[in-house]
């Protein structure tokens, strides 16, 4: 049985679960957008080989075995010259004992799979098939982790506590952080202890967490753990409102458009947060625009480089900054993910296109009804069997219908409570031109 879904809709975990507990056998493959994924191999017998093999956009052998403490900070500054002309196997291995280099391996890749339970805007694809002849090498030569389900869910229960106590104390990984006085020094020490190559605290009021987690390169968990015991204790502290919106204008105005959509971005969630020293909560006029409005209609957004900004916005906020946008016949991509459900609208002067992935609404066979395409009788006979709809109709009109019901959902988006929203000031178009409209 294979199947294909957003994880926002269907919990990881329970994919896992459901796997394992019925010795299913395939690949699973998960990806974050098109930027990372891994490719795990589910066996017969219940456990789950990761192989070396099945990491694409990941950290690379060399900073594992820097962050793990098997390489020196001198021996990674060593190899970096000669990092793009060999391969990294044989570049470490005059530099790290092997035994040592494989555990911490298995270490990091452990670490990895964590961090699959925290990725966003995730798709994942399982295929039934037998392990391919050069995986089950890779297994046989240890070049990879095996692993029982249950250990790896009990992990993640375990840590799903720990980010709830993170979550508590962060606001949001969006959130830009500043190092309080006199506390640089301290800051280093206790991040030190990832093997994090720092000669200043890197919380200086113009990164947010999740740019310095991307930065590092290390699993997000543990060192996430170290920062919210920093925010606790306030030796870092959020960016204050009053300076957060001074550093937007100057950015706005020096042409900064990078360091303007970060700073967005953390304005937007300390509106959503409760923050000390933050604004108060949002007033109940849900279309009302704040800072986001002086991005959208600056002319670094028009003219600037290309750049995307992340924030989390209700529908009614998200679909105000489209009309404005199109009111002044920009070019932009909108994308909306809430609950499994994604859409992406393209602004281009005189065109809109929209784009999206058919979520849990109406039935399928309804969409068709209410569109004349099939009758009453059809419609039930579908609804009651469970039958495919392309057996009843042409593909254009099943195409016609599915674009129906993202455009129906573009609709209900105004009454979305919340939703990730990416903002890019260009055309972005999606890979299935069917589902464009």
């Amino acid at each position: 049985m294979a199947f294909r879904c957003r994880a926002a809709g269907v919990d990881l975990a329970e994919v896992f679960g459901f796997l394992s507990d019925n010795a299913l056998e395939g690949t699973l493959d998960v990806h974050r957008g098109g930027d990372a994924s891994v490719r795990l191999y589910f066996q017969g017998n219940g456990r789950i080989f990761y192989p070396r093999s099945g990491r694409r956009g990941q950290t690379s052998l060399i900073k594992i075995l820097r962050h793990t403490g098997v390489l020196s900070r001198e021996a990674l500054e060593r190899l970096r010259n000669e990092w793009r002309n060999q391969r990294e196997e044989d570049l470490v291995a005059g530099e790290a004992d092997a035994e040592a280099m494989q555990a911490a391996l298995r270490k990091h890749l452990s670490e990895e799979i964590q961090d699959l339970f925290l990725w966003r805007d995730t798709l994942f694809e399982f295929i039934p098939s037998s392990m391919p002849a050069f995986v089950r090498e890779e297994l046989e030569q240890g070049k990879g982790l095996l692993l029982e389900p249950k250990g790896v869910l009990f992990e993640v229960a375990r840590r799903q506590d720990e980010r709830r106590r993170i979550q508590r104390i962060i606001p949001s990984t969006r959130v830009v952080l500043r190092t309080e006085r006199g506390a640089g020094e301290e800051v280093v020490n206790r991040l030190s202890a990832h093997n994090l190559d720092l000669l200043c605290s890197p919380f200086d009021g113009g990164m947010r967490v999740d740019d310095l987690l991307d930065e590092w390169e290390v699993p997000n968990h543990n060192v996430l753990v170290t920062i919210a015991d920093l925010v606790q204790t306030k030796l870092l502290v959020p960016l204050e409102p009053h300076t957060a919106h001074m550093r937007f204008d100057e950015a706005l105005d020096s042409g900064k458009i990078e360091v303007a959509s970060r700073i967005l971005g953390h304005l937007v969630e300390l509106e959503r947060r409760s923050v000390p020293g933050g604004p108060p909560a949002p007033s109940a006029k849900p279309f009302d625009l704040g800072p986001e409005k002086d991005f959208a209609e600056s002319n670094l957004f028009h003219y600037g480089p290309q750049t995307s900004c992340r924030m989390r916005l209700g529908g009614p906020r998200a679909l105000q900054i489209a009309r404005l946008l199109l009111a002044a016949k920009r070019v932009f991509t909108l994308e909306l993910y809430a609950e499994g459900r994604e859409l992406r609208l393209i602004g281009m002067p005189g065109r809109v296109t929209l784009e999206g992935q058919e979520w849990s609404g109406p039935p399928l066979p309804e969409t068709l009804k209410s569109m004349g395409l099939i009758d009453d009788a059809t419609c039930a006979q579908l609804l009651e069997t469970a039958g495919d709809p392309a057996e009843f109709v042409s593909p254009g009109d099943l195409d016609k219908a599915r674009l129906q019901r993202i455009a129906q959902e573009l609709l209900r988006s105004a009454f979305w409570v919340s939703a990730d929203v990416v903002l890019t000031n260009r055309k972005l178009l999606g890979e299935d031109p069917r589902l464009r409209l």
